[in-house]
């Protein structure tokens, strides 16, 4: 009762029979004559009721508390609380049992997961809950941040968190006076850390966030392919930067093909051998060319680098690159202008290209690269990728690092339409399916069941904000409602504020 009190959590002591009922309601115990008033007599209509021997279990045997089975068909209104309450059945998530062997009774060993819903129907929430619980374990996590939100709002809570720490250790030096015995003590100090969200605090700490904006001089570089990838896979992505830079303008001629190639490979050596260098040097050499043709391209390469966002991928190798092997990565990216499918590109279109190109190769090499590493990658807003073709093909390719290399694809998007293609059958292994309006027979069809059933539509279309179907990689389907349970960890995952206090009040 000392340590719940300390977690904010009230116990009472029982009484009257509670000790002895409970008991005596143990799986293994036996009913005796005189326990006969403990026996509740009912009809057998009442009896199955309790619905013996059907399970409405889904998501994990073991994992993480993620909120209740719904039961209900019931619309909530965005009353989730109600929803939760309601419920006696929580339901678990481990997304690493997806591609384990030996586990029985799953389906399928596709570790992909899909996460789809309208904005506001509760999607991002729990996107970055489950983030939050998986990062925690032996697995890398990459989460990648289209918006670059998750940063700043990270960190304001930490910094608030942190205006506190000094009214703790004040009362940690008095326990200290007070309390002689050491493990009395060292459990008081356990419980007033964690009413203070300190482990909150550590952990924020202990994540790397990357934001690629060009303007901070530390993020130039931090995608070029000769800085974070070595040999052919080096060449292979600087090269298609390259191309997705000039054009055909690469290999419309031989001697300029020929001149880059070599620079390439000269530059990657150098950088082996220690030498801060990295793809801009290739273009460096190229303009020392005693060939006019080769000097003046590469100086018109240089000229459309130089200030750039392309500075981000074309650099000295001054900077590290984006870390591969930090255990919690949030990567914001921002300044993106992408062309739709069949839009004629402009130049702010074809850059934007190009880091997508690096990006996309980073987070492939970021989960392909160690077999034995269990890795996961979020990717946020993933209707951005499916925008372009471009974009297209990155995700496909993403989307193909999968079971044998240990790596996970959390895909978060607005509509399971962003989850597959004409040219891509990848399945994803779990789905939430949040609300999405206007698009239930996509969204039952995702999730495999029948589009012209009446209860099966009312009971999606009858999901408000909190609530999602969850099909699982036991092929199990059920409707789930999300609980977040620390409260300051639930305000790391705000994604919208307003200076309207009484909004609510005056609805």
């Amino acid at each position: 009762m000392t340590a719940m009190e300390g977690l904010g959590i009230k116990i009472v002591p029982s009484q009257w029979d509670q000790p002895y009922l409970f008991y005596k309601m143990r799986s293994t115990e036996e009913l005796t004559r005189s326990d006969k008033y403990w026996v509740q007599n009912m009809k057998v209509s009442a009896f199955v009721e309790n619905l013996f021997f059907v399970s409405q279990k889904v998501g994990s045997d073991v994992g993480f508390y993620f909120g209740r089975v719904d039961h209900t068909q019931l619309n909530w209104a965005g009353n989730f609380e109600k929803a939760i309450a309601s419920s006696p059945t929580p339901f678990f998530w481990n997304m690493f049992q997806a591609n384990k062997d030996d586990i029985e009774g799953k389906l399928g060993d596709s570790p992909h997961v899909g996460i789809f819903g309208d904005t506001g129907s509760g999607k991002s929430f729990f996107a970055k809950q489950g983030f939050v619980n998986h990062s925690i374990l032996k697995g890398l996590s990459l989460y990648i941040d289209p918006k670059d939100e998750m940063k700043s709002q990270f960190l304001a809570v930490r910094d608030k968190l942190e205006s506190y720490l000094p009214e703790m250790e004040e009362k940690i030096s008095e326990l200290v006076v007070l309390i002689e015995d050491d493990e009395i003590l060292a459990r008081r100090i356990r419980n007033l850390e964690f009413s203070y969200h300190k482990p909150l605090i550590d952990y924020i700490n202990h994540i790397h966030f990357v934001s690629l904006d060009v303007k901070d001089k530390k993020n130039i570089g931090a995608l070029d392919p000769i800085v974070f990838l070595e040999g052919n896979q080096a060449t292979e992505l600087a090269t298609q930067v390259t191309k997705g830079l000039i054009g055909d303008k690469l290999t419309e001629d031989d001697r300029f093909e020929n001149c880059f190639n070599q620079k390439v490979q000269e530059v990657i050596e150098a950088r082996a051998k220690g030498k801060t260098v990295g793809l801009l040097n290739v273009f460096q050499l190229m303009a020392k060319s005693e060939e006019d043709f080769i000097r003046y391209r590469a100086e018109n390469i240089l000229s459309k680098i130089s200030g750039t966002m392309l500075e981000l991928v074309f650099s000295e190798g001054q900077n590290s690159s984006v870390s591969m092997d930090e255990h919690i990565t949030i990567l914001g990216v921002t300044g993106l202008n992408l062309a739709k499918s069949g839009e004629v590109k402009t130049a702010q279109n074809e850059m934007s290209d190009i880091i997508m190109y690096a990006l996309g190769d980073f987070c492939r090499f970021f989960g392909a690269r160690d077999r034995e590493q269990e890795t996961v990658i979020w990717l946020d807003e993933g209707w951005f990728f499916n925008t372009t073709d471009i974009g297209k093909g990155i995700l496909m390719r993403m989307k193909r690092v999968g079971r044998s290399e240990n790596n996970f694809l959390v895909l978060i998007s607005q509509s399971v339409k962003d989850g597959a293609s004409e040219e891509d059958d990848t399945a994803f292994g779990t789905i939430f399916a949040f609300k999405e309006t206007g698009n239930t027979t996509a969204a039952l069809k995702a999730i495999g069941l029948p589009d012209d059933v009446e209860e099966i539509i009312k009971w999606y279309e009858n999901m408000t904000k909190g609530l999602a179907l969850l099909k699982d990689p036991f092929g199990r389907i059920g409707r789930v409602v999300i609980q977040g349970q620390n409260s300051a960890l639930n305000e790391c995952f705000k994604t919208s504020f307003s200076k309207m206090k009484s909004t609510k009040a005056v609805a």
